[in-house]
């Protein structure tokens, strides 16, 4: 009965404002536009294949082997073996807790979606199937707080805040503005008309430019505070444990997440820190395990600590990976030569586009050009002075980024596919780029050491082929 009255109030809240745009357009347009109606059948099919799905679905663990069966006309039967699973999430809204219940997601290695999705399950139950499925049960004696975990990280308030504050999210608010744009093009709204009214009441000359400055600064101000109620509403109440082999991660304010993590699975760890970020002496730690989809709160590419002060990145490093001494790490630069050729891919665009406003008869370009040449070189060298790799015992570490600077620890046992590439310039210069690729989800799964001299690429292109060859597939 709760899965009907969850997904009831899912139909509802989706289709709260179609359902209102519909009527709007069959008064004064004497009808809605085919689009309405087809997004309305959609819907309506959708829950009915909900309401046949709860009314089939079967699930349960049988030894080592998940089981799900489902479906009333077409018969499917899936098992998924437990030692091929990832990661499980458990995700619950605000209507689910008033139910009780919560959704699982169960990832899977080789696929970027979730292998199995279990909607509107009663909690207690998805608990038992978490620790069926992970092994993880709870031993005899062992008190609540022991069968949680050690405690790793527990986010406050104040954290939160400032990782919403270093971080301007300003490219969800303009998708927002184009979605509403979008809207009120569809719904026949002149748009055009009041953007055009609004420029015809602004100011010209000097005013004209001072009012688009102000703008543009409001709009960085709202993005800013977009950035800071995103990460509280996502990250509110984080905390991080470990119970044997898991990590597990809670967290959420109104949607509640809570996801498990096989520490064997975790394909790489990411330590990042953007230019604010590092002069407040903090940074995030991100991780990813096989095949998982990548998304900034669950699934692959997941946030493990979305702040945490430096001098603390060590032991919390350790806490993942125990065998892992990060202060004791030394890293070597890539070969000097890397200057040059960060200069010359930065100087050729602009030495491009300069040279066509000469060729027609402008002057200003010279001075551009002088200004862009000594930007390129100054960036060439910070790009090189960060630019870093090296091996700590069984892990590999490259660094990376001159504006948000990057570092992956990635276990050599991992590393699924090594290739070394030279562009026609690295040729000239005798440089080369790493490129490793693990089992991960997303971007954060392939890891590039750039402008190596090329003996170095080579030679370290051979150890972790055999490092790759040796393991195996290391998920």
């Amino acid at each position: 009965m709760a899965t009907l009255l969850v997904e009831i109030v899912r139909f509802v809240k989706s289709w709260t404002i179609p359902l209102i745009l519909l009527l709007l357009f069959a008064q004064e347009q004497e009808g809605a536009p085919w689009w309405l109606w087809v997004g309305l059948a959609g819907a309506v099919t959708s829950f009915l294949s909900t309401f046949f799905r709860f009314l089939t679905l079967r699930y349960g663990v049988d030894g080592d082997r998940v089981i799900i069966r489902s479906g009333l006309i077409f018969r499917q039967k899936r098992t998924i073996p437990v030692d091929r699973i990832q990661n499980l999430h458990l995700k619950s809204g605000v209507i689910h807790r008033v139910f009780g219940v919560v959704d699982v997601r169960v990832e899977t290695a080789g696929t970027g979606e979730a292998e199995a999705q279990l909607s509107v399950i009663k909690a207690p139950r998805a608990e038992t199937f978490r620790r069926e499925v992970l092994g993880s049960r709870r031993e005899p004696g062992t008190t609540v707080e022991e069968d949680r975990g050690k405690l790793i990280r527990r986010s406050r308030l104040s954290e939160l805040l400032l990782a919403g504050a270093t971080e301007n999210r300003v490219l969800v608010l303009v998708a927002a503005l184009w979605g509403l744009f979008e809207l009120g093009q569809d719904t026949g709204l002149d748009v055009e008309g009041i953007i055009a009214a609004i420029g015809d009441r602004l100011p010209g000359g000097a005013a004209a430019v001072v009012a688009v400055v102000v703008l543009g600064i409001l709009f960085l101000g709202l993005g800013w505070i977009a950035s800071i109620l995103w990460t509280v509403v996502t990250y509110y109440g984080f905390t991080l444990r470990r119970r044997g082999g898991d990590l597990r991660k809670t967290h959420g304010l109104l949607t509640r997440f809570e996801s498990t993590i096989p520490v064997a699975r975790i394909q790489t760890v990411r330590l990042q820190a953007s230019f604010p970020r590092r002069l407040l002496n903090v940074l995030q730690v991100l991780a990813a395990t096989a095949g998982s989809k990548a998304d900034d709160h669950q699934g692959g590419t997941a946030v493990i600590a979305p702040l945490v002060p430096r001098v603390e990145a060590n032991g919390f490093c350790r806490a993942v990976y125990p065998d892992l001494r990060l202060e004791d790490a030394q890293l070597d630069r890539v070969h000097p030569r890397a200057r040059r050729r960060g200069f010359i891919r930065l100087l050729i665009p602009g030495a491009v586009v300069a040279t066509v406003f000469i060729l027609r008869g402008s002057t200003w370009p010279w001075f551009a050009l002088a200004l862009w040449t000594v930007f390129s070189w100054v960036l060439a060298r910070a790009r090189y002075a960060i630019l870093g790799y090296g091996v700590a015992d069984r892990f590999l570490l490259t660094r990376a980024g001159v504006w948000t600077r990057k570092l992956w620890i990635v276990p050599q046992e991992k590393v699924q596919a090594v290739r070394v590439e030279q562009s026609p310039l690295q040729r000239i210069l005798g440089l080369a780029t790493l490129h490793v690729s693990t089992a991960g989800g997303g971007s954060l799964s392939r890891l590039n050491i750039v402008d190596m001299g090329a003996p170095e690429a080579a030679s370290m292109f051979e150890s972790l082929s055999r490092a790759a060859a040796c393991c195996g597939s290391g998920v």
